[in-house]
Parts: structure tokens; C-alpha cells; sequence
């Protein structure tokens, strides 16, 4: 049995899971998932079986109910039960899909050792990639490239300084392919990742370093209202506050004011979508 017809007693459960989900949902896409999956063997239906593992892996990664590490645990265990079946031989375009989730996993893990959980992160990514290339699957690849850029920029072993650039090289691959007019919400993410980076960077001088974090926020904030992505806005307006606060260039009650600023900015969204007026 390998693509064949799908039981029709899966079928519903199928249907459920193709619809647009929240995170809220997630609870109830896992009951959906073992329901599915209770209905069938591995032998009986290879492929149908390691897409309901994946499916449940994700959900389970992105559940804002049970444990946190729990469900991390259980999520890496069925990303791994559906890499059994999804071979790079056999489906290579969901066998890199699948690294890459394992690669988010790991990054999100809260048992093991912080350092080992992201080198196995940054092995998966680089995996995933070896199928998802620039030319054959470029969203796919930007996506990696800044998945990596976060792993690099959080690595613990090497030298942070080496770490650091090499996230940055992986964010601006990713700006290669993310545009503004293209894919205007993951540039201006991987634009304020840039400007978490040069703000931690250690080469270079601190000077330049802080003018080109505060360029990055800048941008950022191009894709990202008040209005439409509050939550964001209001991150990218605290990281301008404090890069203000650390710069250098400028004069420096100049720098503090529009510290103040973009401080006050933050201050008011959050307050305002916590409810408090």
C-alpha cells in the first residue's frame, strides 16, 4: 500500500486539518491527529501516516495548551516517526520540510543542553537546504536562511563573533529573495533580525554597528504599523529605543529624546492592548 485511496473514516479529519488554523486551534488539531492515526497502521497506509505524525508534530510545537517542554519532547518524536517514512529518495520535498521543522524544534527545545539543542537545530536547517535551493524552491530557501541567521546569532559553541557574522550572512541571503513588494511581512522580520544582530555584533566598530541596527529597525518598521502588527510595531519601536540609548553618533540629549520616543511608543500600544487607557 503506498499513495493509494484514502479511508474514509480519515477523510474528515483531513478536511479539518486543510483549514486556515490559529494557535488556539492546535488542542484541537492533536485530537484530530491521534484520532486519525488511531484508525490506521503504518503498513496500511505509509504516506497518509507519516503526513498525520508530521501534522501532529507541528500542532503539538505550536499548542499554547500543556507543558511547554512536553510538548517539544513529543513534537521531535513525531517529526522523527514521519522522517521513518519521508525519505530524501523517496518524497525529498517533504523530507525537507520536515528538517526544517525539527530544525524549529530543537531551537524551541526546553529539555537538554541550550548549545547541543541548537547545534542539532543548525544540522537540520543545513539539511533541509541541500533539497530547498535558491533556484529550485527560493521561498522555501529564504525562509531556511533566516531560520539559520537565528540559530547562528543564538549559537553558544565557536566564537560569538564568527557566530554573529555568520547569522548575518544568512539574514541578508534571505533579503536576496525577500523583498518589500514580494514578501513584504518576511522582510520586514528579517530586517529587525538584522538589527537584533548588529546590535550584538562584535566586529566592526561599535559606532558604525549601532547606525546600521537603527537602519534595520527603521526599515522594519516599513512593513509593520501600529494599526495592523501591533505587537511587532511595538517591539521594533523598544529596539530603536534602546539602540538610541547605545548610539554613539549624534548628539547625545538628541539620542535620549528619541529614546524617550520611541520608548513612549511602545509603552502606549501595549498599554492600550492590555486594556488599561
Amino acid at each position: 500500500a503506498g499513495r493509494g485511496k484514502v479511508p474514509p473514516e480519515v477523510m474528515p479529519v483531513l478536511k479539518e486539518l486543510a483549514r486556515p488554523a490559529r494557535q488556539g486551534d492546535m488542542p484541537w488539531r492533536i485530537e484530530l491527529c491521534q484520532h486519525g492515526l488511531r484508525t490506521m497502521e503504518r503498513g496500511q497506509h505509509p504516506w497518509l501516516w507519516a503526513a498525520l505524525h508530521d501534522a501532529l508534530a507541528t500542532s503539538l510545537a505550536q499548542s499554547p495548551s500543556g507543558e511547554r517542554a512536553e510538548n517539544m519532547e513529543r513534537a521531535i518524536e513525531h517529526y522523527s516517526m514521519a522522517m521513518q517514512v519521508r525519505t530524501r529518495q523517496t518524497c525529498p520535498t517533504q523530507w525537507a520540510t520536515t528538517q526544517n521543522n525539527l530544525g524549529n524544534a530543537y531551537v524551541g527545545r526546553v529539555m537538554g543542553g541550550r548549545a547541543d539543542n541548537l547545534e542539532r537545530a543548525i544540522e537540520h536547517y543545513h539539511r533541509a537546504l541541500e533539497v530547498y535551493t535558491r533556484q529550485a524552491f527560493p521561498e522555501q530557501w529564504a525562509m531556511i536562511q533566516n531560520n539559520l541567521g537565528n540559530a547562528y546569532v543564538a549559537r553558544i559553541v565557536g566564537r560569538r563573533a564568527e557566530n554573529m557574522e555568520r547569522g548575518i550572512v544568512h539574514y541578508r541571503r534571505a533579503l536576496e529573495v525577500y523583498t518589500q513588494q514580494t514578501f513584504p511581512d518576511q522582510w520586514a522580520t528579517t530586517q529587525n533580525n538584522l538589527g537584533n544582530a548588529y546590535v550584538a555584533r562584535i566586529v566592526g566598530g561599535r559606532v558604525e554597528n549601532v547606525e546600521r541596527a537603527i537602519e534595520h529597525y527603521r526599515r522594519a518598521l516599513e512593513g509593520r504599523t501600529r494599526e495592523t502588527c501591533p505587537e511587532q510595531w511595538a517591539n521594533i519601536q523598544n529596539n530603536l529605543g534602546n539602540a538610541y540609548i547605545d548610539r554613539v553618533a549624534g548628539g547625545r540629549a538628541e539620542n535620549l529624546e528619541r529614546a524617550i520616543e520611541h520608548y513612549t511608543g511602545h509603552w502606549r500600544c501595549t498599554r492600550s492592548r492590555s486594556g488599561w487607557s
